[in-house]
């Protein structure tokens, strides 16, 4: 066996990995150590980010983002805009994240990709995510316990937005629950064609609870507006009381064609 040969094929043929590369991306953090080279940090001047310190999560590798504690602090990660709604380009971004709220129904949360990693990416007072952005995000609103899901461009009105609410998800999968583990996948569907329609798909746990067709063309009241602005991953949490909140996260995964 020659390794190093095998290692640069693909399903058996020579040189299939560079094939492979030529055509689709992957990349994954499993948060093995305290590496902010590879994310932004966005938030209140003492935010958190360290691996974790809380009982349960360090097994495997997990990532501790920490608020401060007044009312709207905030914390975001985001890191280079790599994904793109575009004719056969599908992609997938995916992640293992907890927050243990401080307060109950406190915490507002995001993860999936935006094209903005600034401060109040979530609006203040459980306002969910920020309208002038085009976005694909699962968030989470101080005050309530379920999920959402926003599908959106950044003009953000209109059939330029689907938004599926938690209590309209396929039976209890869209519940929310602190200190409850969540892997959560956003997944876009590429057309073949210029002029057909693309979907994004959001699963919670292996389980689909929202399917957003999308446009280039005119959208409607069932089919949005294709977002087309160039996105990062992003994960984030913001507080809705005077109480610091945390975001556990065990790994972030993304794959797409390039």
């Amino acid at each position: 066996m020659n390794l190093i040969t095998d290692m640069f094929k693909y399903d058996g043929q020579p040189i299939g990995i560079i094939d492979r590369m030529r055509t689709n991306f992957a990349w994954a953090d499993d948060f093995m150590t305290n590496n902010d080279e590879d994310w932004t940090l966005t938030g209140d001047a003492t935010i958190g980010f360290a691996a974790s310190s809380t009982s349960g999560y360090q097994i495997g590798g997990w990532l501790q983002m920490t608020t401060t504690a007044n009312d709207n602090d905030e914390a975001y990660m985001t890191t280079g805009a790599c994904l793109k709604c575009d004719v056969n380009k599908p992609w997938a971004v995916a992640a293992r994240i907890v927050c243990v709220e401080a307060a109950t129904n406190t915490a507002n949360l995001i993860f999936g990709v935006i094209n903005a990693g600034a401060a109040n990416v979530l609006i203040d007072d459980a306002g969910g995510p920020i309208v002038a952005a085009d976005k694909c995000v699962f968030y989470k609103t101080d005050g309530t316990m379920y999920w959402n899901c926003k599908t959106a461009k950044t003009t953000g009105t209109g059939t330029n937005v689907q938004t599926t609410l938690g209590t309209a998800m396929t039976g209890s999968t869209g519940v929310y629950a602190s200190s409850t583990v969540y892997d959560l996948v956003v997944a876009f569907q590429a057309p073949k064609v210029s002029g057909r329609n693309g979907t994004l798909h959001y699963f919670i746990n292996g389980t689909e609870v929202a399917t957003h067709p999308v446009t280039t063309g005119t959208a409607t009241s069932t089919v949005t507006a294709q977002p087309t602005a160039v996105m990062t991953p992003i994960i984030g949490v913001k507080t809705g009381s005077a109480n610091a909140q945390k975001v556990l996260v065990d790994w972030v995964a993304v794959v797409a064609t390039r």
